[in-house]
């Protein structure tokens, strides 16, 4: 089990110097020649491939923006327009339902007129009644 975990470390340090190599050829590559050892690239090529590789990728996430800002756009214009309906909906509904009210509200006082002219008009017969027997009295 010892022999086992020491064969592990052995082929993780191989892989970790592997990776530190490969890594410092690299850096070497994007920053100039003084650590390269050996490129089939011209260096002063390589800072230019460097700055095209940097350009196409900002020109992809500028496009991509756009696009989704284009689909945003779009959609809060069709929002605008779903809540404006609603809205207007919404306005007309309140209004019928405030003249279903007011309608209801005016038999109400209608009732309350019919109330008061009848108790009038019957005051009004009764008291010709009583005038006339005051006369008759006479």
């Amino acid at each position: 089990m010892a022999e086992e975990a020491n064969n592990n470390q052995e082929g993780g340090d191989k892989v970790a110097k592997q990776y530190d190599a490969n890594f410092k050829k690299l850096v070497a590559l994007m920053n100039g020649e003084k650590n390269m050892r050996k490129t089939k690239v011209p260096n002063n090529e390589i800072g230019q491939v460097v700055a095209e590789l940097i350009k196409e990728k900002k020109d992809a996430a500028i496009k991509a923006f756009k696009d989704q800002a284009i689909l945003l756009l779009d959609k809060k214009v069709e929002f605008d327009k779903e809540i404006k309906k609603l809205e207007d909906e919404f306005k007309n509904k309140v209004n019928g339902k405030k003249k279903e009210f007011t309608e209801e509200m005016q038999k109400l006082f209608k009732t309350v007129e019919n109330i008061e002219s009848i108790e009038k008009s019957y005051y009004a017969s009764l008291g010709t009644a009583v005038n006339n027997e005051e006369q008759d009295e006479k």
